[in-house]
């Protein structure tokens, strides 16, 4: 589901911008006011189309290095209704979390870099950032068994250098 609404929001900001470029070839240039304004709004769309690219490689990239998938079923206990909503996926680069996305262990020596994990019987408490800012991120696991938890744990440490802390187990 991530994928999916990241593309939407890619392709719509392309069609955006092709009607816009449509639009200015089709004007007539003496129009001087009218042309600035389409000229303005295409330097923007460019600019958005290329941050939406760069959100939908990286979306992907996160994807595809999957190292935990939680789903996103949420259960209403008054009214005993299961509602779907976004899956979590947490990767070697980066979380998709609630069609947010964010990466870390890449751009380089001044990028984000995946600080501590750790994982009790229900949560797992991520910390990332860099030296200017940081940010935590706590999500429920749904992991059952202490081998499954150990698992992930040893991926995460082998793919990202982060060594996790298990506490209660």
């Amino acid at each position: 589901m991530h994928l999916r609404s990241i593309r939407r929001r890619f392709i719509g900001c392309g069609l955006l911008l092709a009607l816009s470029i449509l639009a200015a070839v089709w004007l007539d240039p003496r129009q001087i006011g009218s042309s600035i304004v389409l000229s303005l709004l295409i330097v923007v769309l460019v600019g958005l189309f290329v941050r939406q690219s760069r959100i939908l490689q990286t979306a992907k990239l996160i994807w595809d290095n999957r190292i935990l998938v939680i789903s996103g079923e949420l259960i209403d206990k008054r009214h005993r209704i299961a509602q779907e909503v976004d899956e979590l996926v947490l990767s070697t680069f980066g979380m998709l979390s609630f069609g947010h996305v964010y990466e870390w262990g890449r751009r380089g020596l001044w990028g984000i870099r995946l600080k501590t994990v750790d994982v009790d019987q229900k949560k797992m408490r991520l910390s990332f950032g860099n030296e200017r800012q940081a940010m935590w991120f706590e999500f429920e696991h749904g992991i059952d068994t202490k081998q499954q938890i150990l698992e992930v744990v040893q991926t995460l440490w082998r793919e990202t250098g982060v060594e996790a802390t298990i506490r209660g187990w």
